[in-house]
């Protein structure tokens, strides 16, 4: 209400100003220019400042239909149990299908979308199937920075041949061993 400049016209129109908005309030044709009294049945806003302004109480405003003992009529009716769908009448007319499936825009996503609940493992793949080597031992399961022990010499690597593998053909060998 500290944003909103009340000015009367009378005990029963006002006019309720902020810097921008200036709406009118009519009180005894519980009105407001903004329309938002009168769509829901509870007051505005600007009502309000309206009637803090006069010194009344904005919930003596409010629609019967928010009062206990309306929602109290409402519900006061148990509401009764249905049978399940195979007791239902069978109709002839046509089922509803789904609506038909759509290509979304955009490049389709690869990886399944996660619920919140689950953990979030970042850089996971990082490492997969490999063991840590320390370069100083040559020991498995640690590395160079958490290893203690002394430092030695490499083992040679094995070279391989340059080029492609040989494929070797096992159906000549055993068709020249029927040959002889």
């Amino acid at each position: 209400m500290k944003y909103w400049k009340v000015i009367p016209s009378d005990n029963i129109i006002f006019k309720v100003r902020n810097e921008n908005d200036a709406l009118v309030v009519n009180i005894d044709e519980q009105t407001c220019t903004c329309r938002l009294w009168q769509l829901s049945g509870i007051p505005c806003v600007h009502t309000v400042a309206a009637l803090v302004f006069i010194n009344k109480d904005p919930e003596t405003y409010v629609s019967n239909l928010f009062k206990k003992d309306m929602f109290n009529e409402a519900y006061k009716y148990s509401i009764k149990q249905l049978k399940g769908s195979m007791y239902w009448p069978k109709t002839d007319d046509i089922k509803p299908l789904p609506p038909k499936e759509r290509r979304m825009p955009g490049r389709p996503t690869v990886k399944r979308k996660k619920d919140p609940s689950e953990k979030v493992n970042k850089n996971s793949n990082v490492g997969y199937g490999r063991k840590m080597t320390c370069q100083n031992f040559q020991g498995i399961g640690h590395n160079i920075k958490s290893c203690k022990n002394e430092k030695r010499d490499p083992q040679p690597k094995e070279t391989r041949p340059k080029g492609r593998r040989k494929r070797v053909n096992s159906t000549s060998t055993t068709h020249d061993e029927n040959v002889i």
